[in-house]
């Protein structure tokens, strides 16, 4: 008994030795075999390569950035049209009423020669065709003095939307507005339905009954939509919403959904002073 046990021993002894030496035999390609796992599951090559690259390029965007902002500060050093315009935005900070303000934005304008681009239809941004079509159509109506049909025009025809009147880009270039094109549709819009809130009707045409004219009204509210104002944030920022409503407040532009907010905000503000 003791003699299998001394047996089993030995064996077991002998099979260590051959795996520890065949084991100790074979690292260099155990290592090998780590590295291609390693490569292979966590890239770390790669990873490496990508985070010096992300580095790099956000390094030369930052001495790009810097570059410009440096260029243009010379330029506004050097340049008369720059300071003028520097000037000019000073004082809009420091204007005291819209109109003032407005006055200074048409002068900036005229100097970057963005006034001249507001009179000039034509853009890619909006289609100016349709635009043009559907304002002749509603001067035409007009003239005739047909409400009926300016009405079925009107309820069909018009949202803010359409035609491309809202993109952004035509918000961006002058600091006056967009297309005269757009302020002149919107506000020939306007007329139009004053015109069938007031206007005559046509001689061989009946008066139109007030029941249909609050029912078309009301199409027209929800199809061309309600402007609303809403002055998110507090603390500091009351400040400067109490500027905006005061100036929309003078100009008579204040929209109806947002008067309860305004009034509850310049109660906060009393109170904070």
């Amino acid at each position: 008994m003791a003699k299998d046990k001394l047996l089993t021993w030995d064996i077991f002894q002998q099979l260590s030795t051959n795996v520890s030496q065949k084991i100790i035999s074979n690292i260099p390609e155990l290592k090998r075999i780590g590295n291609d796992v390693t490569e292979s599951i966590f890239v770390p090559k790669a990873i490496l390569r990508q985070l010096m690259l992300a580095i790099m390029l956000e390094t030369g965007i930052v001495t790009v950035n810097q570059m410009l902002s440096l260029a243009q500060w010379l330029l506004c050093k050097f340049s008369s049209r720059s300071r003028a315009i520097r000037q000019l935005e000073g004082a809009q900070r420091s204007s005291q009423s819209q109109q003032e303000w407005t006055e200074l934005a048409e002068q900036i304008d005229h100097i970057q020669l963005n006034d001249a681009w507001r009179e000039d239809p034509n853009c890619l941004l909006y289609e100016q065709d349709r635009i043009s079509s559907r304002m002749d159509e509603f001067v035409h109506l007009m003239r005739r003095g047909d409400i009926f049909e300016l009405m079925f025009t009107l309820r069909g025809g018009i949202a803010r939307n359409k035609y491309g009147l809202l993109h952004e880009g035509l918000f961006r270039k002058a600091l006056c507005g967009p297309k005269m094109l757009v302020e002149n549709y919107h506000n020939l819009v306007c007329s139009s339905l004053d015109f069938v809130c007031d206007g005559p009707v046509l001689k061989d045409d009946g008066p139109i009954p007030t029941d249909a004219k609050l029912a078309f009204f009301n199409e027209v509210r929800h199809a061309y939509g309600r402007t609303a104002l809403m002055l998110s944030g507090g603390a500091a920022l009351g400040f400067y919403h109490v500027g905006v409503a005061k100036t929309l407040m003078e100009n008579r532009l204040l929209p109806r959904v947002c008067k309860l907010l305004v009034i509850f905000l310049l109660r906060e503000v009393i109170d904070y002073l």
